[in-house]
């Protein structure tokens, strides 16, 4: 978890290994960067696990129902300091709530 908002998955520990069974805690969440992808929901009071692949170049960020998260990708936009940065527009990734229950 990074913080409250974020949950990256990423399997460092084994190698030759296509599929990680990752925990996603309470709540809806949503994978950022494909946003094509079904988010998951757990409406229960324990995490639930999703088999999703993890290779050595896999990774998964998902954001949670109700936050905002802020992003700039620093090497995209080839800044070299955070005042560089400042001067660049802001990525807003929005997942708001779902439902009132």
């Amino acid at each position: 978890m990074l913080g409250s908002a974020l949950k990256l998955g990423i399997n460092s520990n084994v190698l030759d290994q296509n599929e990680t069974s990752f925990l996603f805690p309470k709540g809806t969440w949503c994978d950022i960067f494909n946003a094509t992808k079904k988010c998951t929901n757990n409406a229960g009071d324990t995490s639930i696990s999703l088999l999703l692949p993890s290779k050595a170049y896999d990774f998964h960020l998902h954001i949670r129902e109700g936050y905002i998260v802020p992003m700039q990708d620093a090497e995209t936009l080839n800044v070299n300091t955070t005042a560089d940065l400042q001067k660049e527009p802001v990525d807003f990734h929005i997942l708001g709530k779902l439902n009132d229950t």
